[in-house]
């Protein structure tokens, strides 16, 4: 009788212990919110599982690439590899020089309009068949019109672990936990459009850097608009998210991204020679759209000047044209200052200040494009 008494009293302990959490997690977050992005994602999944048919690896760069399929051993890709089912992941090293890049493939071996290179990235780069990323960096080119194929409803970005809702693991160990949770990353039009994202532990970085993209997310489920020169940040430890704005240009013109917009660097014997030169015009396409990004026309020089000079950082030009270029420095009268000859196929490094406007001319001293540091350092790429 006693053993019954203690086994009722300990129930009703539980209970009241269950019901005080569900209310402390009814309050503070928005459940409603919540399941609106839960009935986006199973929609969404719906969809996006129909195509593409396959990701395809068109090459590979450093190290060698992990194929893993399930439970079954992992093993190196082999080249051309195919991803065509679910539970398929191709994982790329962490270093400065290991990538891969895959096509979207659909039916009869089409194109479906998606570029993606996994890598380079300091962690382990994981991506997941069809349309989703784990750790590591991320570059995404989509090409305009692209609708359901080729993850044109979306990459899933697998979200850090999130501490605010960790309670639900603890009273419910057999629910998915907020470890798993994602959020989707589309282009806000039907446009070529470039994106950039990084995931490391505590952290997810989102960087649109030709077009503006959305980001749907259980806190924002119809979807969160983040420009062309904003850059979207999810911190896991303080459950807090920020944009900022950022220089896409630096970025465009750094190695990794110029690798990614050269069309040769896609090309495959392994595709038929439409797919090629599909593929070879969204690149082109991307770098059309990219050389007029975080520069401005020469018809702004006359009224610029350098101001303060107190947040150092360095800025790069690298001469990709066939022609032999000047670089100035406009100082604190509206002046030019010549720092530098540039013959075609030379770069060049120079220390500067954030509020310090820089000159590329020509021979002559005609102005072709001014830009302007970033926080990060700059990479400029100049092309006829």
């Amino acid at each position: 009788m006693l053993s019954l008494l203690m086994l009722i009293y300990m129930s009703n302990v539980i209970l009241v212990i269950i019901i005080s959490k569900m209310k402390k997690l009814w309050e503070s977050t928005n459940i409603f919110k919540y399941l609106t992005f839960l009935s986006i994602i199973c929609f969404m999944s719906l969809v996006v599982a129909k195509s593409p048919n396959y990701s395809q690896m068109v090459n590979s760069q450093g190290g060698k690439v992990i194929f893993k399929e399930g439970n079954k051993p992992r093993r190196y890709a082999k080249r051309n590899e195919r991803l065509e089912k679910n539970n398929q992941k191709l994982i790329i090293k962490g270093n400065k020089k290991n990538l891969a890049r895959l096509i979207l493939r659909g039916p009869k071996v089409s194109y479906n309009g998606s570029l993606l290179q996994i890598g380079p990235s300091s962690t382990e780069t994981q991506y997941q068949f069809s349309c989703i990323s784990e750790n590591g960096k991320f570059t995404i080119g989509w090409k305009k019109g692209t609708k359901s194929d080729g993850c044109g409803e979306g990459m899933y970005v697998r979200r850090p672990k999130n501490q605010r809702k960790n309670h639900l693991k603890n009273l419910f160990a057999h629910f998915p936990t907020y470890e798993e949770e994602e959020i989707i990353i589309k282009p806000a039009q039907e446009e070529d459009t470039l994106v950039q994202i990084y995931i490391e532990e505590n952290q997810q970085i989102v960087t649109p850097l030709i077009k503006d993209i959305v980001i749907i997310s259980p806190d924002d489920p119809n979807g969160k608009r983040i420009k062309e020169g904003q850059q979207w940040t999810y911190n896991s430890e303080t459950n807090q998210e920020s944009i900022n704005s950022i220089d896409p240009q630096s970025i465009l013109d750094s190695p990794e991204l110029q690798d990614f917009l050269t069309p040769e660097n896609w090309h495959s014997d392994s595709l038929s020679m439409q797919v090629n030169s599909e593929v070879k015009e969204q690149i082109t396409a991307l770098q059309e759209q990219g050389k007029e990004i975080g520069s401005i026309n020469c018809a702004s020089e006359k009224g610029l000047t350098s101001t303060e000079s107190n947040i150092s950082t360095f800025i790069n030009f690298r001469n990709n044209s066939s022609q032999s270029l000047q670089i100035f420095w406009i100082n604190f009268d509206g002046q030019r200052i010549k720092y530098a000859d540039l013959e075609p196929g030379q770069e060049y490094k120079q220390q500067t200040y954030l509020s310090h406007p820089w000159i590329v001319a020509n021979e002559s001293g005609k102005c072709l494009r001014i830009y302007f540091p970033t926080k990060e350092e700059g990479f400029f790429s100049i092309t006829n």
